[in-house]
């Protein structure tokens, strides 16, 4: 499997592969990122020499930080259209979303988090990815 625009692909030990999310300054999901995520894990499903996938960052003590707030050309009406057609629209826009979301606990193969190290005195952020609770009992284990 080869990088892509906002992923780093690499196999850093048999069986292994690492996702390092790639879309600076914060890894922040706009559709052209969650539409190479989706595209990412289904082919780690598909791929036999795989046997886990470590979903990870690439930039320095940063996971993500979510939605991109700033990509808003799903809300716009670009063609006039009556509200009712373009609830539609942003209907498709979010089931598209959260397909390429699903990707990641849909995979067949089980799926790490990997982030950098956590201060236990501050707040804790809430990682943006499905665990396959199969695998994992639906269990979070962070280790400094």
């Amino acid at each position: 499997m080869t990088s892509r625009s906002f992923f780093k692909i690499s196999t850093p030990n048999d069986g292994v592969l690492l996702v390092e999310m790639n879309r600076p300054p914060v890894n922040a999901f706009n559709q052209p990122f969650w539409e190479e995520l989706k595209a990412v894990f289904e082919a780690a499903s598909k791929d036999g020499s795989v046997r886990v996938v470590v979903l990870s960052s690439a930039l320095p003590k940063l996971f993500t930080a979510g939605l991109d707030l700033t990509d808003t050309s799903a809300l716009q009406n670009h063609d006039g259209l009556d509200a009712s057609r373009q609830a539609l629209i942003l209907r498709q826009h979010i089931l598209d979303f959260q397909a390429a979301i699903s990707a990641i606990e849909k995979c067949v193969k089980p799926v790490i988090g990997a982030c950098h190290a956590l201060d236990a005195r501050a707040p804790q952020p809430v990682l943006p990815v499905a665990l396959s609770p199969t695998v994992t009992g639906g269990g979070l284990i962070i280790e400094d």
